[in-house]
């Protein structure tokens, strides 16, 4: 029943009674001192409501100061600085458990961003704490178990490392002798999945093409024209 003078043009865009409109914001704002007064929230300095899709400054039950908008606090009650301090209390808690210690300028932001810790042998390692709860670990730790298991390989098939050997990781090709003296370049992965010296299989080749030829003259047989071994 309130009187509104209105353009035709602005009722036919949506525009409605402004009068309702004031009432309904007097509303929703009683109803957000509500929610505040419920949690234990308020308002921070010089703060005050303007509509429920505008941020503005508050003070949580905790003392954080954070900006929200007055719709996204109705929808999940929560302080999004008091959900990361328990993130980070939780993880913190799981890099003790696992025997791990933290750098001198290690520093939590969320759980995407990498921080710096310590393994259990010592070394700098930089993670996100969400890569650690996947089990990531200690890229320098697994090098060195790799290293040592291709390197008891490489003595166990009689090959030695040349003076230039380097170990880097599994696909980057290092120096070995093979058990015949041969100088080869090769990656530990191929080494591990049964590739040897190229040079001997080579040979070996060529030693079974000769023994082949051999024992078809020592038969009277002849080599047909097309003949490719």
């Amino acid at each position: 029943g309130h009187c509104v003078t209105l353009a035709p043009s602005k009722f036919k865009s949506g525009t409605g009674c402004s009068v309702c409109a004031c009432n309904s914001i007097d509303k929703a704002k009683i109803d957000f001192q509500n929610l505040l007064d419920d949690l234990g929230w308020s308002f921070d300095v010089n703060q005050k409501y303007i509509n429920r899709k505008t941020k503005i400054g508050l003070v949580c039950d905790k003392g954080h100061h954070i900006e929200v908008t007055p719709r996204h606090l109705k929808d999940y009650k929560i302080c999004t600085l008091c959900t990361s301090d328990g993130r980070k209390h939780h993880f913190e808690k799981e890099v003790v458990v696992a025997g791990w210690g933290f750098c001198k300028d290690y520093e939590y932001r969320n759980t995407y961003t990498s921080v710096k810790l310590l393994c259990r042998e010592g070394h700098e390692v930089n993670i996100s704490p969400s890569r650690f709860r996947q089990n990531k670990g200690c890229m320098k730790c697994r090098t060195y178990k790799s290293q040592k298991v291709f390197e008891n390989l490489v003595v166990s098939s009689g090959w030695v490392f040349s003076e230039k050997y380097y170990y880097t990781d599994t696909i980057t090709k290092v120096q070995l002798y093979c058990s015949e003296g041969h100088l080869c370049e090769i990656t530990p992965a191929s080494f591990k999945s049964g590739t040897r010296c190229n040079e001997c299989a080579f040979n070996n080749q060529a030693r079974a093409k000769r023994d082949f030829e051999d024992a078809v003259r020592d038969r009277g047989w002849k080599f047909g024209k097309d003949y490719l071994y």
